[in-house]
This record gives structure tokens, sequence and C-alpha cells, in this order.
């Protein structure tokens, strides 16, 4: 479907209030925390066709939620070792990258279609397309990025940062290159 000349991606999980209510939610949390890739902004619908900025997150958290209620223990296992040497394979391209959001969004389309073949047609925004709650999201995961890595952050220090030193920054996380 198109709107607008933009794709619209999904259906943003808003539209549905139920979707993520359910005992696995921090399940989801914590996986989205420790998800190696920051929020990367993308076009989202809500089920009356209306169109706005949204993450990659957000898409990546219903996916999550899909193959959990799915449940089968043979896609699982396949899936995690695809999404680990996706995972390795990302971690080794950011190190040096010339082209770091080509890494970024190649990465986290190819992660989302292990979940989903159909992923293969997300398209990402340009990164300094990202709108304020867009980039507050990333500030909130760079903080959690942190706080894994035993650093001291709050999501607030990172907002005054560009979007290429913030994403920038969200790579040397991956790279652990902890700034102090």
């Amino acid at each position: 479907m198109r709107k607008n000349n933009q794709t619209i991606c999904f259906r943003k999980a808003w539209a549905f209030p139920n979707a993520f209510m359910d005992s696995s939610r921090e399940i989801r949390a914590m996986t989205m925390a420790s998800f190696p890739c920051p929020p990367l902004p993308m076009i989202g619908a809500d089920v009356f066709g209306d169109t706005q900025t949204v993450n990659s997150h957000d898409l990546l958290a219903f996916l999550i939620n899909t193959a959990a209620r799915r449940d089968v223990l043979s896609e699982n296992e396949q899936r995690v070792l695809q999404q680990q040497r996706l995972i390795d394979a990302y971690q080794m391209s950011i190190t040096n990258s010339s082209d770091l959001w080509s890494d970024m969004t190649r990465f986290t389309r190819d992660y989302m279609m292990t979940y989903s073949p159909a992923m293969h047609n997300v398209r990402f925004l340009p990164f300094d397309a990202s709108t304020p709650p867009v980039k507050a999201q990333v500030c909130s995961w760079l903080a959690a990025q942190h706080i894994l890595h035993d650093k001291q952050a709050r999501a607030g220090q990172f907002k005054d940062l560009s979007h290429d030193a913030l994403y920038r920054t969200c790579a040397r996380v991956n790279c652990q290159e902890m700034p102090g």
C-alpha cells in the first residue's frame, strides 16, 4: 500500500491497544533493550491508513510477539541461529564502517526477515528524518546500552547530539568502545 509516495511498512501497534498487554511484555522490553541496533525511523500506518514516522523497534516488538504466540520450537531454533550470525556480522561491519546508516538498516531488515520473509520490503527513512519521539527512543535505547555495559547514563544526556553523532555513538556501543 502506498500513500504520499511513501511505503507503509506496518500497522502501528497502538492501533490495537491490547496487542502488547500480556505477561511477556517485560521479556520483549529486555529483548529490545539488548537489541544491537538502535530504533531506526520508518513509516508506519494506523488502522485508518494515516501514516507517521515510527521506529523499527515497534515493528520488531510486534514480530517477536507474533513468533512467541506461534511458539514452534524448530522455527525458534533456526531463527536464533540466523540472528546470531547476523549479529556477529553486523558487529564486525560497523567497526570500520564507511556507511553506518546502510549497515544499520540492512542489519535491522535482515534481522526482521528471520521472523517473516515479507520484511524484505521494509523501508527506512534517512537517519536525519528522526522525529523528536524517535530520537527520544534512540536516546533511551542508548542509555539502556550504557547500563547493560556497566556505565552510568541518562537518556537526556544524549538529546543534544546531532543525528549523525547519536547514531555513531550507538555504533560505538556495539563495538564495545563505550564513551566514559
